[in-house]
């Protein structure tokens, strides 16, 4: 297929490996498989790829790599071919996901934290991403401009700062070269430039930020008043906040941690998402609160 082969010379182009990695590539039962297992031949990158077949019915681990025991079978590989990382796919391909060499899943804030060095700044990135980032100094803030959570918003950041690159905490990785869009093959290539120029391991390089956890608590908010729940959320930790930003739902920032609440926009869920150390009672108290109006 003539479109396919354009599209991975496209994709080629932008391979910049400057050593030998051993990659396992799980493609999740959708598209990324017939681009990857040709993508890296004649290159330095040694690609292993499981779940290449596209079936419609996602029978390996199912669509989403985040869901519980998706990313086993991935880690698995990464472990008995002594790979240097791993890369999963979801369904469409437009998010990537990283594991590190002993198959922990790589957050998307440290992603930012090496993708940085390929692009120029400012960087898009969104709430949840930007806290993290900032609060573990992984980009200097002037060089970080946050946006909304979302696809538009980020896009419309993304053209607006006339940007190289943005990151959302959902996996998707945006690219002013690959047309203000985001792509989890472009994001695979460039990270993988990225790692080839560390002199450690991604685990080791991970470990130094152990102490970094993101949580992610969903509470259904069928019937439930949002102005009433921001309302009592933010009289219940104003005293207890040093920040507050408004920007999208309400960013609570401390000593040590920052906290998101926020509802969806596309079901009635309301998500508490919490980055940093020490967060697990003002988390558990938040999520009583809203349980309780």
């Amino acid at each position: 297929m003539e479109y396919k082969n354009i599209y991975i010379d496209f994709l080629k182009e932008k391979i910049k490996v400057g050593k030998p990695l051993t990659v396992v590539f799980d493609a999740s039962n959708g598209p990324a498989g017939m681009i990857i297992k040709d993508l890296f031949v004649d290159t330095s990158v040694n690609a292993i790829v499981i779940n290449d077949e596209i079936d419609p019915d996602f029978k390996a681990h199912g669509p989403n790599p985040l869901l519980p025991g998706a990313s086993d079978q991935c880690k698995k590989m990464i472990l008995e071919n002594s790979a240097d990382l791993g890369v999963m796919f979801d369904a469409d391909a437009d998010r990537a996901f990283f594991l590190d060499d002993k198959g922990e899943m790589i957050p998307a804030c440290f992603v930012v934290g090496l993708l940085k060095s390929e692009f120029n700044p400012p960087y898009i990135l969104d709430e949840l991403v930007y806290q993290s980032v900032r609060l573990l100094k992984l980009v200097e803030e002037d060089q970080m401009v946050p946006s909304r959570i979302g696809a538009y918003f980020i896009k419309e950041t993304l053209r607006g700062q006339n940007a190289d690159f943005g990151a959302e905490y959902s996996g998707h990785y945006y690219f002013k070269e690959f047309f203000n869009a985001d792509s989890g093959i472009f994001a695979a290539i460039t990270f993988l430039n990225s790692v080839s120029k560390m002199t450690k391991s991604l685990s080791e390089w991970q470990k130094e930020f152990e102490e970094h956890i993101v949580t992610t608590k969903e509470i259904k908010t069928e019937g439930k008043d949002m102005s009433v729940i921001y309302r009592e959320v933010e009289k219940f930790l104003s005293d207890k906040a040093k920040g507050l930003d408004r920007r999208d739902g309400l960013t609570f920032i401390f000593d040590d941690f920052w906290m998101n609440v926020r509802s969806s926009n596309t079901e009635p869920i309301l998500r508490i998402v919490a980055g940093g150390k020490g967060m697990e009672e003002t988390t558990k108290e938040i999520e009583q609160l809203i349980t309780g109006l």
